[in-house]
């Protein structure tokens, strides 16, 4: 276990301006035409599919990510997309109903991109309860007190956080072609999940390792915390 989280905080610290530059990644100042606006609004109120309860950009964006070709992409979550393709895709999402956007003209990368950029926007962090659990315990008492954290979260956050962390355990599992382990996954996630939308980059120095490990063990852990009752 030491040895684990001795790799995790080498690991982010190789990949920790990845994760900042990703969650304070610049994007264009667009108003949103929509009567339904879709960044930046509360789970609580932002559109629904109603055949998963979850935000319908996530419905729709969720086959494409996982897609053996988009699961098995090196990088998936770390690369970034071209800048020019990410405004493009959120203009569109912007102004565009989302089921006439042709999400396939654009490469994993961006398509990837929107989705972080659509969980950073959010206006509460989805999972803050990881910001204290402690990344030491065992592997049994992590998975107590993962699973008592998840359960006293609203019901549309624990829709989102099991299927957001199903697709980045699935990502996981391929990293032998993707080059992303379930710490480069926690690394990137652990802002965008579980710091509060006001941390400044100085206090994320402090905050990405706690952030991001819990996350990397939520998972690798997945199916015990989720799936197991």
């Amino acid at each position: 276990k030491e040895e684990k989280m001795a790799v995790l905080l080498a690991v982010g610290a190789g990949i920790f301006g990845a994760a900042v530059g990703g969650y304070y990644y610049y994007w264009g100042d667009y108003v949103q035409d929509k009567k339904n606006p879709i960044f930046g609004v509360p789970l609580s109120d932002v559109e629904k599919d109603p055949s998963n309860e979850l935000p319908r950009i996530v419905s729709i964006i969720l086959p494409i990510l996982n897609e053996n070709a988009s699961l098995t992409s090196e990088g998936i979550f770390r690369v970034n997309g071209s800048r020019q393709e990410i405004t493009k895709l959120q203009e569109q999402v912007n102004k565009t109903p989302l089921t006439e956007i042709q999400w396939k003209s654009f490469d994993v990368y961006t398509v990837a991109d929107i989705l972080k950029y659509y969980l950073r926007n959010l206006p509460a962090p989805l999972f803050p309860q990881l910001q204290t659990i402690c990344l030491d315990d065992s592997e049994e008492r992590f998975v107590q007190e993962a699973k008592k954290g998840f359960n006293s979260l609203p019901k549309e956050n624990q829709v989102l956080v099991k299927t957001l962390l199903k697709l980045l355990h699935e990502v996981s599992l391929h990293s032998a072609q993707n080059k992303m382990s379930d710490m480069n996954l926690g690394m990137v996630f652990g802002p965008v999940v579980v710091l509060e939308r006001d941390t400044t980059p100085e206090k994320m120095v402090s905050k990405v390792p706690q952030a991001g490990g819990a996350v990397a063990r939520c998972i690798e852990l997945y199916e015990k915390i989720f799936e197991q009752k």
